[in-house]
């Protein structure tokens, strides 16, 4: 406890005098005070998550994208990474992944997510599936360049847009980038479809 001590000496100002319990309270209120204001900071001011994409691949063992004039239906699986560097877990509000065909403005398929956890000062996996398909092209033309690019090269070119809400504490940090990727193609067409092409 505080003590208030009169020195006996006329006109002198009285001094504070604290005991060891007093001394252990203040070193105790003092660690508490700078604790609350670390992690105010973190909670206002946190350290942007890392996000990666490690692995994408044609999914159930499929091994080329198949493509018609008429037609493609396939599932792409993308294995993405988040590294939260902080002390308190994060929590990713919304996932987005879009996919499109070379260009954005060639849409072939989408995936989203909410509601996925990050725990702290770790790297979190998980594994999106994106389904692409005919009949999301917004275009008929479309599917003539992605046969002719699988005919002339036997790959098909995807990119993916990926944006995602992180919250770490009273922080929402908006997050996104674009992955390009090429799958091995097989045209499933006749001889004389191959003509329409060009």
């Amino acid at each position: 406890l505080m003590h208030r001590q009169y020195n006996s000496i006329k006109g002198s100002k009285p001094q504070w005098k604290c005991g060891k319990l007093c001394a252990i309270r203040v070193i105790l209120l003092s660690i508490l005070i700078g604790l609350a204001v670390l992690v105010a900071v973190l909670l206002i001011n946190p350290k942007e998550p890392v996000v990666d994409v490690e692995k994408i691949w044609l999914t159930d063992g499929v091994k080329s994208f198949k493509i018609s004039l008429v037609d493609f239906d396939t599932r792409i699986s993308v294995n993405v990474s988040v590294d939260n560097p902080n002390i308190i877990g994060a929590h990713i509000d919304l996932l987005e992944v879009m996919a499109y065909y070379n260009e954005q403005k060639n849409y072939i398929g989408s995936f989203s997510k909410s509601d996925i956890p990050i725990k702290r000062l770790t790297t979190t996996y998980f594994v999106l599936d994106v389904t692409l398909k005919y009949e999301y092209l917004n275009s008929p033309i479309i599917i003539r360049d992605m046969l002719n690019e699988c005919v002339n090269t036997r790959n098909i070119s995807i990119m993916l847009n990926i944006k995602l809400k992180v919250k770490v504490g009273v922080a929402v940090i908006p997050i996104k980038f674009a992955v390009s990727v090429k799958f091995p193609c097989i045209p499933e067409v006749l001889r004389n479809t191959l003509d329409m092409v060009y």
